[in-house]
């Protein structure tokens, strides 16, 4: 078997835990170890806060020992971890666990990334399948997980997690040594925080970045409480795995059309990323009113905007605004913003917001989504001074003068 076909069977052992552990670990928390809201929106916000840090430090581990063998270390941590998780019994050793588990499989996927980027280079499946393949092991734990847990309680939930996790270090094993086309050269966390930071000093630069961070940031109390909400509204865990596959069903079309969407000139990058921004005020606004199942079928559509318009809008108008060598840092850069500080600091207060409303119950609670409806507006009004490309005879800081694709 290829490495591209090894690569593509690792990446999907890993969507099998992550479509597993985002939907149903907050709900493990709360039903099984009782956990409030507080503690759970703090144990990953902590992991998220954190990962700016282990990020960089596992892709530059990586260029010593190669990806294989980080990914194998990972997917051992991750197995012992969910494991652990059954049967810890204590409250701090279970957030120890959590943190622990939530910072692996996110310096997980940028690795797997990566590996999956240079294996599919010129071979079959390419990137777009293998990808593909990624988002239907997501959508199939999802769904699988919470049927599962409808029928024989969460702890069946950390048991899933577990066994995906011994099928990432298995996986992981059976991928060819590294060569070195397929190690990550990256720059050290010192030389890109120096450089990127230098980027940023371009006003439309920074303004993207701050809005994209905010509306993807927005997200916070939807990856922290949407499952939690939602079982307390009534709804069943299976039909809780639906509506998460959903949004990722919706993720899934934009990215297929979104290359077509900006070959012509009436799709800026900035507009992509105002679509992002109004799709989110949108979304939280509405879910905050705790509304019937159909109507949350069709507002999970809305991921297609918040999450994926946003990410391909930032992604391409980095590329556009500066020259091709210095978007990989620009693009480590905002990764740490939109899914570090922001994102955790919108977790803890929304999880705050969360157990404020705890005794007023669900219909109360869902509301703490005007807080992320909030957060993404601002983002949408930043959005403003970036719909128009940027004229060709000014470069910013992004190398030589060129006109814009």
């Amino acid at each position: 078997m290829s490495q591209a076909w090894r690569a593509t069977l690792f990446t999907a052992s890993l969507y099998l835990l992550v479509g597993a552990t985002l939907p149903y670990a907050p709900v493990w928390l709360e039903q099984a170890r009782g956990f409030a809201g507080w503690q759970i929106a703090g144990a990953i916000s902590a992991a998220t806060l954190l990962r700016i840090i282990v990020g960089p430090v596992s892709a530059a581990w990586s260029e010593q020992i190669g990806l294989r063998s980080v990914l194998i270390a990972i997917s051992a941590i991750l197995t012992i971890g969910y494991a652990l998780l059954l049967f810890a019994p204590m409250a701090a050793l279970i957030i120890a666990l959590i943190i622990a588990v939530y910072l692996a499989w996110g310096a997980a996927m940028p690795l797997s990334e990566a590996l999956l980027m240079s294996a599919t280079r010129s071979k079959r499946p390419d990137y777009g399948v293998a990808r593909a393949i990624g988002s239907a092991a997501f959508i199939a734990a999802s769904l699988a997980v919470g049927a599962l847990v409808r029928t024989h309680g969460s702890d069946i939930a950390v048991i899933w997690m577990a066994a995906a996790s011994g099928l990432m270090v298995i996986t992981a094993a059976w991928m060819k040594p590294d060569r070195p086309a397929l190690v990550t050269a990256r720059p050290s966390l010192a030389t890109t925080l120096r450089e990127g930071g230098a980027l940023y000093r371009d006003r439309r630069i920074l303004l993207a970045a701050l809005a994209a961070a905010l509306i993807q940031s927005a997200h916070a109390q939807y990856y922290n409480f949407g499952s939690i909400l939602w079982i307390a509204q009534g709804i069943d865990e299976t039909q809780v795995g639906i509506l998460w596959s959903v949004g990722v069903l919706a993720e899934i079309v934009f990215l297929a059309v979104s290359g077509v969407m900006l070959k012509g000139k009436t799709v800026t990058p900035g507009t992509l990323i105002m679509l992002g921004g109004a799709g989110a005020v949108v979304r939280w606004t509405l879910t905050g009113f705790a509304p019937s199942l159909t109507a949350l079928y069709a507002l999970q559509t809305l991921h297609a905007l918040s999450f994926a318009a946003t990410l391909v809008g930032t992604l391409r108008f980095l590329e556009e605004e500066l020259a091709p060598e210095k978007v990989p840092i620009a693009v480590s850069i905002n990764s740490a913003l939109g899914f570090g500080p922001l994102l955790a600091g919108a977790g803890v207060i929304g999880g705050i917001l969360f157990d404020s409303l705890d005794t007023a119950g669900p219909q109360a609670q869902a509301q703490s989504y005007w807080l992320m409806a909030a957060m993404a507006a601002i983002g949408l009004v930043l959005c403003i001074p970036l719909l128009r490309r940027r004229q060709p005879q000014s470069a910013g800081l992004g190398g030589e003068t060129r006109a814009p694709s």
